[in-house]
C-alpha cells in the first residue's frame, strides 16, 4: 500500500497483543465506518492492538474515533499510521489482516496476505470472499457488527492460528500463485489455439 502521504518503512507492532492490520485507502468502499465501529467495540481490550495504515477522505473519521476512545479514559489499543512501504515484506509481523470492505474486485491484498501467511478477517462480499477458503471462519456477513463481535470475542482468542494460516496459504497457493496462474493461462492459450486450428480446417 503506497498511495498518498508519507510512508513508513516498518511494521508498528506490539509483541504483547494480537496485532490486527487494516491497510488500504480510507474510503467508504473499504468499510471505514465498520472499522471505526469495531475499534469502539474493542476499545481498551488488551488482547488486541490495531494498526490502521492508510490515507483517504475518511481519515478524519478514524482520527475522531481514536480521539473519542482516548478521551473516554480507556487505554488506546489502536494507532493510525501512513501507508506502509513494501507492505508485503512486513505482513508476517502482524497476526491478522482486517478487511471490512463493502465491495472489491478480486482482492489482491487478501490473496497477498494469505500467501504471506497472514489470515484475513473479512466481510463476505464478492471479490473478497472468493479469495478465501469455503466456510472460512473469519468472515462476517453484510459487515455485521454482531458477526465481528463473535469473531473477536469468541473465535480469535481460542483459534488455532497456525491451522488458519496454513489453510489460507494452501488455498491461495493452489489458486492464485504466480505459477498456478501461469499454468492456467498456458492451458487456456493451448485450448484456444487448438480450437482456432480446427475452425481453420
Amino acid at each position: 500500500n503506497t498511495s498518498g502521504g508519507a510512508l513508513v518503512s516498518s511494521a508498528p507492532t506490539t509483541p504483547q497483543h494480537l496485532n490486527i492490520l487494516f491497510a488500504g485507502r480510507l474510503e467508504p468502499q473499504k468499510g471505514v465506518v465498520v472499522l471505526c465501529e469495531v475499534l469502539k467495540m474493542l476499545a481498551g481490550d488488551a488482547r488486541y492492538h490495531f494498526t490502521i495504515a492508510g490515507n483517504g477522505s475518511q481519515r478524519t473519521l478514524v482520527e475522531q474515533t481514536l480521539a473519542d476512545i482516548a478521551s473516554s479514559g480507556k487505554p488506546l489499543n489502536a494507532q493510525l499510521v501512513p501507508p506502509i512501504f513494501r507492505l508485503a515484506g512486513y505482513m508476517q509481523s502482524f497476526d491478522y489482516l482486517f478487511m471490512p470492505s463493502e465491495f472489491e474486485g478480486l482482492s489482491m491484498l487478501s490473496m497477498e496476505a494469505s500467501l504471506n501467511r497472514l489470515p484475513v478477517i473479512a466481510n463476505a462480499c464478492p471479490g473478497l470472499a472468493d479469495t478465501l477458503p469455503a466456510d472460512w471462519a473469519l468472515l462476517a456477513h453484510d459487515n455485521s457488527i454482531d458477526d465481528y463481535r463473535q469473531i473477536f470475542n469468541e473465535l480469535l482468542p481460542t483459534a488455532d492460528h497456525d491451522a488458519l494460516t496454513q489453510r489460507a496459504y494452501d488455498f491461495a497457493k493452489d489458486r492464485f500463485s504466480v505459477r498456478t496462474m501461469q499454468e492456467r493461462y498456458e492451458a487456456r492459450y493451448k485450448a484456444t489455439g487448438r480450437s482456432a486450428g480446427k475452425a481453420g480446417r
